[in-house]
C-alpha cells in the first residue's frame, strides 16, 4: 500500500459527496494521500473507488470497527499514552475518540507501521 519512507498525507472520509471529495484531494495536487475511510460508511468508499482513476496517488484504506484485530497497533500506543484517551472525570471511565479522530489514528498507525512519514492531515471541507 505505502512505500517505505514514502512522504502521505492522512485524508479521514465520513460521509462525504464524490464532489466533495473531489475538490479535498485536487488541493494536494499530485501528493500521496492515504483516505482512511469508515467500514460503515459503503458511499463514501465506493466515491473513493471511483476517485482513483483521477487521482493515481490515492490510496484506500477501510478503518474496521474497534473490536477488529488489526487495531492492535493503535490501542498498544494509547494504552501506554494517557493523553489519548478521553476521560471523564465523574466516571472514571475511558472512551475511544469521535469516530473520524479514530480514522486518523488507525491510518496513522497502519502508514507508520508500513514505514511511511506521515506529512499531514487533510481535514477537508
Amino acid at each position: 500500500m505505502v512505500d517505505p519512507r514514502e512522504r502521505v498525507v492522512l485524508y479521514p472520509v465520513r460521509h462525504r459527496s464524490e464532489d466533495t471529495m473531489r475538490d479535498d484531494l485536487a488541493t494536494v495536487g499530485s501528493r500521496h494521500v492515504l483516505a482512511v475511510a469508515a467500514h460503515d460508511d459503503p458511499e463514501t468508499v465506493e466515491g473513493l473507488r471511483r476517485l482513483r482513476p483521477e487521482f493515481p496517488a490515492l490510496d484506500i484504506l477501510i478503518a474496521p470497527e474497534a473490536a477488529d484485530p488489526s487495531w492492535s497497533l493503535a490501542f498498544r500506543s494509547w494504552l501506554s499514552n494517557q493523553r489519548a484517551w478521553r476521560e471523564r472525570p465523574w466516571k472514571r471511565k475511558r472512551f475511544l475518540p469521535a469516530p473520524q479522530r479514530r480514522q486518523v489514528v488507525y491510518g496513522y498507525h497502519h502508514a507508520e507501521a508500513g514505514g511511511a512519514v506521515i506529512e499531514g492531515v487533510l481535514a477537508g471541507t
